[in-house]
């Protein structure tokens, strides 16, 4: 993700239910940038497939698909 200022920013997983699998960046002020965030479905043992993040930080909130392999 990248931001252009400083804001707190959430990082979260979900399943195709709606139920929270992961939460990769909890309220961590973030300095203007880009970051990388990776997600590892065997910690949480997981099996492949299509799942949901979602990302808010003070002026946005996204939420978003992605496939998992």
């Amino acid at each position: 993700y990248k931001v252009r200022r400083p804001v707190r920013v959430t990082l979260e997983v979900f399943d195709l239910f709606g139920r929270k699998i992961a939460t990769l960046v909890d309220h961590k002020l973030s300095s203007p940038g880009r970051y990388v965030e990776y997600f590892d479905i065997s910690r949480y043992d997981l099996e492949p497939g299509l799942y949901y993040y979602s990302l808010v930080d003070n002026e946005r909130s996204v939420r978003r698909k992605m496939i998992v392999e």
